[in-house]
C-alpha cells in the first residue's frame, strides 16, 4: 500500500538528514559521541559494564549513503549496550513481562504489557528497564518490526521473550525514539534479513551484526526535531492509510454495488423509458394466464399490496413467478450409477449438477456425465434459466444454458413461454429476488420449495421492454 511506502521513505529521509534542518546551534555530533564514550568507559572503571574488545572503525568503503557534515557514523555497539541485565536487590518485587505476542508490529510504539513477579521472570527471559529500545530478532516477527521503547515499567524494569535485543545507550546522548525509528527503518530490515541464520521459520538476526551496524548519529538536539518530525508525519500517513483501506474497500465492493445497483434500477423500471408502444404489461399477463401451458402446482393468490416491495411504472405489473414460468427440479442420480452407466459416453445430453454451475454464471458442460438421447431425464432447453435452490449454494448459482441439457434435483429450471428467459435471469440476480429468496428458505440444508418459488413476485414490464432493459443490462454489467 502507498502509506506503507510513504513510511519507509519517510524514515530514510529521516535518518539521512533530509527530513529536518541542520542548525549551526546543534554543534557537533563527534562532541556528542566523545560524551557517549566517556559516559562508557566511567561504567566499565565502575565495574557496572564489562569491558569488551574495541569495534573496528568505520571505512569508508562500509558508509551506505551521505549524511549532514555535522552528523557522524558509529557502530551500534560502540554507543549502545546490547542485551543489558537488570541488578535487582529485591526480588519479590512486581516487574512487566512482554511475550512477543503483547509487542505491537508496523511503525507504532506500542505493546501490552503483562504484570508478573520479578522473581518468575528474573531467569530464562531478555532484561530491559525503562528507556531500553527493543526489537524482536526472529523472523517473521523482525521482518513485521515489532519492535518499542519501554517506558513506564513496574518498578522501571521488565523482562521478556528471548527473542528480542534490547539496546541501551550509554547516558541519555541518544533519543531512544530515534533508535526505534532507526531499527524499523527498511534498510536495517533489510541488512538484518541479508545475516539470519537457522532453520526454516527459526531463523534469527545475528549479535554481530548488531553490534557491528552502522547508527547516523545526529546532535541530540536534532534527533529531537527528527522524532518530532515523524510522529507528526506518521500520525498523518495513518490517516492516509485508514483512508487508503477505505478505498481499497471502496474498490473491492464498487463492482458488486454497482452491478447491484444496475439490477435493481432494471427491475424497476429505471434504466430504460418506457414507450406508448410497448403496450401494457397487464395485458401480456392475461394472454399468458389464457395460454395455460404454464402449470402452477395450485391456484396462486392474487399480488396483495402490503407485498409489494417498491413502485414500478404505471404500464408494468406485479406477478407471481409461477404465473409466467413453468418451474422444475432435475432427476438425481446415485453416484455409483453415474460412474457404471454415464461417465465417460461420447454422446448423449450434458448432465449439470450444482457443482456445474460456477458462481460467476458459467456451467461446465466437458464434466465426462452425458445422459443417452433417449431418456425419460428432465431436460432444460438451450436458453433455459438453472438456478441451485438447495444447499449452500441455493439462490446464488444462476446460469443460462447455451445448449439442452439434463440436470440435478437441486437445480430448478424456470421455463417462460411468453416472456424473455433473459429477463428471469437478470430478475434472479437482483437483490429484490435475493430477499424473497431468503425470507422462502426452510429446512436443516436450506432451500426453497417449488411451491414457494411459484408465490415469489416478479416486476412484470412489457416485453419490448424486457428486450431493451435485456440489451441495455448486456451493455452495462460487463463494465462492472
Amino acid at each position: 500500500m502507498f502509506a506503507n511506502r510513504l513510511k519507509k521513505s519517510l524514515l530514510q529521509a529521516a535518518i539521512q538528514g533530509q527530513l529536518t534542518e541542520q542548525l549551526p546551534t546543534d554543534g557537533d555530533a563527534r562532541d556528542l559521541l566523545r560524551k557517549i564514550r566517556a559516559e562508557k568507559t566511567k561504567l566499565i572503571a565502575a565495574k557496572k559494564i564489562k569491558a569488551e574488545k574495541p569495534l573496528p572503525p568505520v571505512v569508508v568503503d562500509e558508509i551506505p549513503f551521505d549524511i549532514p557534515d555535522n552528523w557522524c557514523w558509529v557502530r551500534l555497539g560502540d554507543v549502545c549496550h546490547i542485551n543489558p541485565r537488570n541488578k535487582v536487590e529485591d526480588e519479590n518485587i512486581d516487574a512487566t513481562f512482554l511475550p512477543m505476542t503483547a509487542i505491537n508490529d508496523g511503525y507504532s510504539n506500542g505493546y501490552n504489557p503483562l504484570v508478573k513477579s520479578w522473581e518468575e521472570i528474573r531467569s530464562g527471559f531478555t532484561h530491559f528497564a525503562d528507556g531500553d529500545v527493543i526489537f524482536a530478532k526472529i523472523t517473521p516477527c523482525f521482518q513485521n518490526r515489532k519492535s518499542a521503547v519501554v517506558e513506564g515499567l513496574t518498578n522501571g524494569i521488565g523482562a521478556g521473550t528471548t527473542e528480542l535485543y534490547v539496546l541501551r545507550s550509554y547516558g541519555k546522548y541518544i533519543n531512544g525514539k530515534y533508535l526505534l525509528y532507526f531499527v524499523k527503518n527498511q534498510q536495517f530490515i533489510l541488512d538484518g534479513i541479508a545475516t539470519m541464520k537457522g532453520t526454516a521459520g527459526q531463523q534469527r538476526i545475528s549479535r554481530n551484526f548488531v553490534v557491528n551496524c552502522l547508527l547516523p548519529l545526529p546532535p541530540l538536539t536534532e534527533q529531537k526535531r527528527i522524532v518530532d518530525k515523524l510522529d507528526a508525519l506518521l500520525s498523518e500517513v495513518d490517516e492516509l492509510a485508514k483512508d487508503e483501506r477505505e478505498l481499497v474497500e471502496l474498490e473491492k465492493n464498487f463492482p458488486r454495488r454497482m452491478r447491484n445497483s444496475l439490477l435493481q434500477a432494471a427491475i424497476a423500471g429505471k434504466l430504460t423509458e418506457q414507450l406508448p408502444t410497448d403496450g401494457d404489461a397487464r395485458d401480456l399477463l392475461r394472454k399468458i394466464r389464457a395460454d395455460k401451458k404454464i402449470k402452477a402446482l395450485k391456484p396462486l393468490p392474487p399480488v396483495s399490496d402490503d407485498e409489494i416491495p417498491f413502485d414500478l411504472p404505471d404500464n408494468w405489473c406485479w406477478c407471481r413467478l409461477g404465473e409466467v414460468c413453468e418451474m422444475y427440479t432435475g432427476d438425481s442420480i446415485a453416484e455409483s450409477e453415474k460412474k457404471s452407466k454415464y461417465l465417460g459416453r461420447a454422446d448423449g445430453f450434458s448432465y449439470i449438477g450444482t457443482k456445474d454451475v460456477s458462481f460467476d454464471n458459467r456451467i461446465d458442460y466437458d464434466n465426462g456425465v452425458r445422459i443417452p438421447f433417449e431418456n425419460t431425464f428432465r431436460r432444460a432447453r438451450k436458453g433455459s434459466v438453472l438456478m441451485c435452490i438447495e444447499g449452500g449454494s441455493a439462490g446464488r448459482k444462476i446460469a443460462v444454458t447455451d445448449r439442452a441439457v439434463c440436470f440435478g434435483n437441486k437445480l430448478c429450471n424456470f421455463n417462460a413461454e411468453k416472456i424473455s428467459n433473459r429477463y428471469i435471469y437478470f430478475y434472479l440476480q437482483s437483490q429484490a429476488f435475493k430477499k424473497f429468496f431468503v425470507d422462502n428458505v426452510t429446512g436443516i440444508i436450506g432451500g426453497v420449495s417449488l411451491r414457494r418459488l411459484n408465490l415469489i413476485l416478479i416486476p412484470l414490464p412489457p416485453l419490448a421492454e424486457q428486450k431493451r432493459i435485456v440489451e441495455r443490462l448486456e451493455e452495462l454489467l460487463p463494465l462492472c
